[in-house]
């Protein structure tokens, strides 16, 4: 279904990574977009379902603790896997926000050209520019991913650290020798 479009606007020819020329015409961009839209919409009612159930998971286990008289209350590393648990929830967050934000304007895209096949016609150089930056915005998940685990959780950190600690001159990482950089 995707391909490399030729027609750029107002007659002009080069290649677009969006849905191939050889299907311009036809009913199937309508679908494919539809499927895209549809599946994009499915995974978000998904992800905002879970968060409502961890939510209510995590406020009825908080009001079993509150529940429970202090002295019989045990000593644990509950606060410690509570953080640990806060952590990934705002991971988590972070990167459905930036899931639904790429893919959005994509999706937005496809369904303007799937309803109307002449929307391009007449467009000046900037809103060109800007069609195309926000036709590739579904790349910006995939680039921001890492930056969001590098940020926010340590194993990945370390890991990362410990792949390319070799790679790092020994001035800029002083720690070089032994792969084990603290963070």
């Amino acid at each position: 279904m995707s391909g490399y479009a030729t027609r750029i606007s107002n007659g002009e020819h080069g290649p677009v990574c969006f849905v191939s020329d050889a299907f311009n015409g036809t009913k199937w961009p309508t679908v494919y977009i539809g499927i895209m839209a549809t599946g994009f919409v499915a995974c978000v009612i998904v992800i905002c379902l879970s968060y409502i159930a961890l939510n209510r998971f995590r406020r009825k286990a908080r009001n079993r603790t509150d529940s429970i008289p202090t002295n019989e209350k045990r000593e644990s590393n509950s606060t410690k896997d509570g953080k640990g648990a806060g952590k990934t929830t705002v991971t988590l967050i972070i990167l459905t926000v930036i899931v639904i934000f790429s893919y959005l304007p994509f999706l937005i895209l496809g369904l303007i050209a799937a309803i109307d096949k002449n929307y391009r016609e007449g467009w000046n150089v900037a809103t060109l520019a800007t069609y195309r930056m926000f036709a590739r915005f579904p790349h910006l998940n995939s680039i921001a991913n890492p930056f969001v685990y590098g940020c926010k959780d340590p194993h990945f950190k370390q890991r990362l650290i410990e792949i390319y600690s070799p790679f790092i001159p020994k001035c800029l990482c002083p720690k070089h020798e032994e792969n084990q950089i603290e963070i």
